[in-house]
């Protein structure tokens, strides 16, 4: 499975807000940031143990500013979970691919928030 791109509105309907099949994990994301570079580490782990429930998809904080300021994203990385075409869950900052796994899950099931995660 491929971290899908978003590049423009039609992706980001397509893959993130028409999706529903799955979840999707956004990924806002920028070359010269180092905590994008570990998070994107992290993904990679987490991409074979998600792909049955999970979409992986990324978007470039400087190329995508559209979609930055449509979806208010203040610093990277960030991560949006998306359920049928909303956010269930938002992470700014760099997490671990068991902190990220175990919020992928709760989402799922609605157990828990995002900030109940955090360190």
């Amino acid at each position: 499975m491929a971290v899908i791109r978003i590049d423009n509105e039609m992706d980001f309907q397509r893959h993130v807000l028409n999706c529903k099949q799955k979840a999707v994990l956004l990924n806002f994301w920028a070359w010269w940031s180092e905590p994008c570079t570990t998070m994107a580490t992290t993904m990679a782990r987490l991409r074979p143990l998600v792909k049955e429930r999970y979409s992986l998809a990324r978007a470039d904080w400087d190329r995508q500013k559209w979609l930055v300021e449509r979806l208010h994203i203040y610093g990277v990385p960030t991560l949006l979970v998306f359920t049928k075409g909303e956010i269930r869950a938002r992470i700014s900052g760099v997490v671990s691919a068991g902190e990220l796994l175990e919020l992928l899950i709760h989402r799922q099931t609605g157990m828990a928030g995002a900030d109940s995660l955090r360190p």
